[in-house]
């Protein structure tokens, strides 16, 4: 199973990729770590294709990105294209403002930036990624087995049927 996992900043994409690498066993590709995306998107078309060849023979996979939408939604399509189910986690924006304000490296101008271009570069209606909201009803997170159950139960197990070539 290929998982691609963006969305609003502070809905948990980084720590659910953690996750599913520790509780079901895919392999955890942080896109948000400028070596890992270097190697993929470094090397141009043919790169990424070998790239993506490798990945084929190593069973289940999560990428989590944090993407930025003026430059690199045509990318997130491309892996979509490539057989990647895309995922979007969203949920209450003024929980995931809170918790992404609570990092120390991260000032609230780059969350208004960030969440300003999803909303001018990103339709959600239209692009139809699969939608999970991480927050439950009170804004709090939803337990990362709850959200596990939730994306994992639907979907079949079958390959990527996508073929970048």
């Amino acid at each position: 199973m290929w998982l691609l996992i963006t969305g609003v900043p502070g809905t948990g994409k980084t720590t659910f990729g953690d996750y599913l690498a520790s509780a079901h066993g895919f392999e955890h590709l942080d896109f948000e770590h400028g070596p890992t995306l270097t190697r993929f998107f470094g090397r141009g078309e043919t790169g990424l294709r070998a790239e993506l060849d490798a990945l084929r023979e190593r069973g289940d996979v999560v990428i989590t990105w944090g993407f930025d939408p003026d430059g690199q939604l045509s990318a997130v399509l491309f892996l979509r294209d490539c057989g990647f189910s895309w995922i979007w986690f969203d949920g209450d924006r003024a929980a995931a403002r809170r918790e992404f304000l609570r990092r120390d490296t991260v000032h609230e101008t780059a969350l208004a930036v960030q969440l300003e271009k999803i909303d001018r570069h990103i339709d959600l209606s239209a692009l139809r990624p699969r939608l999970i909201n991480t927050f439950d009803s009170e804004a709090k997170f939803r337990s990362l087995a709850e959200i596990s159950s939730e994306l994992l139960a639907d979907d079949d197990d079958e390959p990527p049927s996508g073929d970048p070539r």
